[in-house]
């Protein structure tokens, strides 16, 4: 299964629409979305192909989260480490 972030569930939508902004949401705001669209998208996808063997190939996951907010001063810590 290949699988891209963001995704086209709900919270991915909000992703694509606020990226397509002149301003840009606060770095806080954009980790929060696309947290909460990865836990959407490893409860509905991820974790269930796993579970039936299936091979799960991402475009991107925490070390693009580490890059895009770290380079905004938004250090890798808490609970984003453990998604």
């Amino acid at each position: 299964m290949r699988l891209a972030e963001p995704t086209d569930g709900k919270w991915g939508r909000e992703i694509r629409t606020m990226l397509k902004r002149k301003e840009m949401a606060p770095a806080e705001e954009q980790l929060r979305l696309f947290l909460i669209d990865r836990q959407d998208d490893a409860e509905a996808n991820i974790s269930p192909s796993l579970q039936k063997g299936v091979t799960v190939i991402m475009d991107r996951y925490y070390y693009s989260n580490a890059a895009y907010q770290g380079a905004a001063g938004i250090l890798p810590r808490g609970s984003w480490m453990k998604t």
